[in-house]
């Protein structure tokens, strides 16, 4: 990939997840679209010529795949294929929802659109021709995930893309701690996204003393983390503890929203405010017009082999700094305010 850059936005959709990679060609590659009221769908509506080279979905909860039939309808047969996977009991309610949410790939792939792949290891989702960057399956193989479909997040795919021979860029959709330290390549994991929101399977568990998740986070030993999470949402994301837990280990975390663990003022105010720092709008992208911004939406550029941060990163820890209890920053750091 001579002197061509790779980008790689995480967005800012609120309660869900998204990512989108912009190839050196200019072709993108989507990791999870969001919910159907992502922004997503209005930002490539603007782009009426774009073309995506495969829409990667990790798991079928709503908040990961909502907006897949929008986007299909949207673009069509500019769409090259779609990953998904198994990850719920062949019947049931659950089972219709997902159905109906994938629907529109099914009717698309018969319309000769584009095309349907399963999402597992060793696929190999897409390769600069130098052999890195690298996009990939790291979990589950096929008969992993016919044997763990019966629980959605722990079914997710964990998806690495190999900046280099030594870093990693890790996506675990709503996976645990054990499968990601599990399956993680060699070298350093210079970005987590999540998993689970902030809230892993190993945190939110009710008897701890049977929890290893700190060595396991002390193993994974990422070097930043993203956390894509709604201001209001209901499911006390992200964790404090793990927010905690990574913050302890050096980890740099940014959220996309702004939420009441660090900002108490905020449920008083009925979740009115002002963003800590935008990042979709500085950044060109788009973002739902519910919520506060933390970090917003961040980016990444791989040029070269070398990894670069968006130019927004120093402005960004210095509005953390003035939060309440910015639980990404060392407890000595909050600003004690009554």
């Amino acid at each position: 990939m001579a002197n061509e850059a790779l980008v790689i936005d995480f967005w800012d959709v609120g309660q869900g997840d998204c990512s989108v990679i912009t190839k050196p060609d200019g072709e993108y590659i989507m990791i999870d679209v969001g919910d159907r009221q992502s922004p997503l769908v209005d930002w490539i509506a603007d782009r009426s010529t774009a073309k995506i080279s495969d829409i990667v979905l990790t798991h079928n909860h709503a908040d990961h795949i909502g907006a897949i039939g929008s986007l299909i309808d949207l673009c069509r047969d500019r769409i090259g294929r779609v990953w998904f996977l198994q990850d719920r009991p062949l019947v049931g309610a659950e089972r219709k929802k997902v159905d109906a949410l994938l629907r529109p790939v099914f009717e698309a792939e018969q319309r000769g659109w584009l095309q349907s792949a399963y999402l597992t290891k060793p696929n190999q989702i897409w390769s600069d021709q130098s052999g890195f960057p690298s996009l990939e399956v790291l979990f589950p193989t096929a008969a992993q995930n016919l044997l763990g479909s019966q629980d959605p997040n722990l079914s997710s795919a964990v998806l690495s893309l190999r900046v280099n021979t030594h870093q990693s860029i890790i996506w675990p959709g709503d996976n645990s701690l054990q499968n990601v330290e599990a399956h993680q390549p060699a070298g350093e994991i210079c970005m987590l996204v999540g998993p689970h929101h902030g809230m892993p399977e190993e945190v939110k568990k009710k008897n701890r003393s049977t929890s290893n998740w700190r060595h396991l986070l002390k193993s994974i030993n990422p070097t930043k983390s993203f956390i894509s999470v709604g201001t209001d949402n209901s499911y006390n994301h992200p964790n404090p503890r793990y927010v905690g837990g990574m913050q302890k280990l050096g980890c740099e975390i940014v959220c996309s929203g702004l939420t009441r663990w660090c900002n108490r003022r905020l449920q008083e105010s009925h979740f009115q405010g002002r963003h800590v720092l935008n990042g979709a709008a500085l950044l060109g992208l788009r973002r739902k017009p519910v919520g506060l911004a933390c970090r917003g939406a961040v980016r990444l550029t791989i040029e070269n082999g070398i990894l670069r941060e968006d130019s927004y990163v120093s402005v960004h820890r210095e509005r953390v700094a003035q939060l309440t209890h910015p639980f990404c920053l060392p407890r000595s750091a909050w600003k004690r305010r009554k």
